[in-house]
């Protein structure tokens, strides 16, 4: 009797030292492995297992299970184990890194920002930065040619959007016989395109590698399209403010150059991109930028055809990239909205990018104005003039849509939700759509002879003018912020 008693006690001992190691394993502990709960069987847990002793050697640890996105969707156990339940429910991005290659890993300690295209960055204590999945260590140099190199070494092209708003405001402040802004705001645009334009290029050479990095990733390929609107919309402004036609051939020249390499550039590195992103990771408003560039490159275009005589070529070419412009659209907001409908969305996931969904439609409907201004010039445009007037139309009427819903989400994402301010490069892609959407307005009317619109564009005008000097102001602070710190 004295001995079952004591193999009882044994057999209660032995089990609640199982039970404490596995309420211990539960809790996600720093540099702890993400394992599957090993179960067993009623029969095997019912019988004791032989005290371990202090000198016997320790088991070998099970396999290590490698943590992925299916894993967290379909086992509640394994989430909970991988990461507290309060984590893994309340931030997306820590679900995506909590577990991967097998290993469990914390949030890293630090601020939360944004990167140059809007996206989450994590800085850390000790200078580095983490954006998505990967970790870049940075330098601090203080000043000096280290804070030109740190500049050079970061500097997104997504800066390129800054002469776009410059460049559209110009034209805008053109249409409402603003002409000493206009002259002043094209000026400032061709002093930003050549500066921007210069550090653009000692990038290219000094940090190819990373310029190669952006280009092979689903979410910053497509920013290089910023130098093929820039650059048009550049020309279109010097064209319309400053009369300087030859400069309009110069920029569009160089823009029309660049835009079938970068394009293609940017599409075939995604397709052949491996490992894929997920929908939600991989694709952003920077997408819309493929109509952007295209439209800009169809603007200045007819603008050159109103200075030339008749030529076939360019006529085909503002006809045929109208045309794509809009195709391009239609894919990419296809797969935006289904990004924004169907995954999760975050106050620090909505990106200022996602502003270009209305701007890529306010620079269709200025390219389609431009075109039909061509009307009575040309047989082909003037036999698409009315197809052409419709697609003008439909393309205004989303912008006006989309515009109201991008304010609610900054409403969502500030106001509700108290996320700071804080300037990024990729606001200018904020500015933008709003300098444009008024442009777009005027000229839209202008062609179609709907005088009721005539009050919108200066208000959008003056709406863009005031972005541009907040987005200037943190502009320049955040430059020379770069050159004096390094970082």
């Amino acid at each position: 009797m004295g001995g079952s008693t004591r193999s009882q006690s044994s057999a209660v001992e032995q089990a609640a030292g199982s039970a404490g190691r596995w309420r211990s394993d539960r809790t996600h502990r720093p540099g702890s492995r993400c394992r599957s709960p090993v179960r067993t069987s009623t029969s095997t847990r019912s019988q004791p297992s032989p005290r371990r002793s202090p000198t016997t050697s320790p088991d070998p640890s099970p396999p290590r299970r490698t943590c992925t996105a299916r894993s967290f969707q379909t086992n509640q156990t394994y989430k909970n184990r991988c990461c507290t339940a309060r984590s893994f429910q309340t931030n997306q991005t820590y679900k995506n890194r909590c577990c991967t290659g097998g290993e469990s890993r914390r949030r890293p300690a630090g601020r939360i920002g944004r990167d140059a295209l809007g996206h989450r960055t994590r800085h850390r204590r000790n200078g580095s930065s983490v954006t998505g999945s990967s970790t870049t260590e940075r330098s601090t140099p203080q000043g000096g040619s280290g804070g030109f190199d740190a500049l050079v070494r970061d500097f997104p092209a997504t800066y390129f959007a800054a002469t776009m708003s410059l460049g559209s405001a110009a034209v805008g402040a053109g249409q409402l016989k603003l002409n000493a802004l206009a002259t002043s705001l094209a000026v400032l645009g061709i002093v930003a395109l050549v500066l921007t334009s210069a550090i653009i290029s000692i990038r290219v050479v000094r940090h190819t590698r990373r310029v190669v990095e952006d280009l092979q990733h689903h979410a910053t390929a497509f920013t290089l399209l910023t130098t093929v609107a820039a650059f048009n919309i550049t020309g279109g402004a010097a064209i319309i403010v400053l009369d300087r036609v030859e400069l309009g051939w110069i920029c569009w020249t160089i823009g029309l150059v660049m835009w079938p390499p970068l394009l293609y550039a940017s599409l075939l590195s995604t397709i052949i991109e491996h490992p894929k992103p997920r929908i939600a990771q991989g694709i952003n408003g920077t997408w819309f930028l493929m109509t952007v560039s295209t439209q800009a490159v169809v603007t200045t275009t007819a603008l050159l055809l109103t200075r030339t005589g008749t030529n076939q070529g360019l006529e085909l070419l503002t006809i045929a990239g109208f045309g794509l412009g809009i195709v391009l659209y239609l894919i990419v907001m296809t797969l935006l909205f289904l990004r924004w409908v169907f995954t999760e969305s975050t106050p620090d996931e909505d990106d200022p990018p996602s502003w270009i969904a209305a701007g890529a439609m306010a620079t269709t409907a200025l390219a389609g104005s431009r075109i039909l201004s061509l009307d009575g010039s040309y047989r082909l445009i003037d036999r698409l003039a009315p197809f052409i007037e419709g697609l003008v139309i439909v393309g205004w009427a989303s912008a006006t849509f989309w515009l109201p819903l991008m304010v609610a989400i900054q409403v969502w994402r500030h106001g509700v939700h108290h996320l700071p301010w804080r300037f990024v490069p990729s606001m200018w892609s904020m500015v933008f759509p709003v300098v444009t959407y008024g442009a777009a307005t005027w000229a839209m009317a202008d062609q179609t002879g709907l005088s009721i619109l005539d009050p919108v564009p200066p208000v959008f005008f003056m709406l863009g003018l005031t972005g541009i000097l907040l987005a200037g102001w943190g502009t320049v602070r955040s430059i020379a912020s770069t050159l004096r710190n390094g970082s």
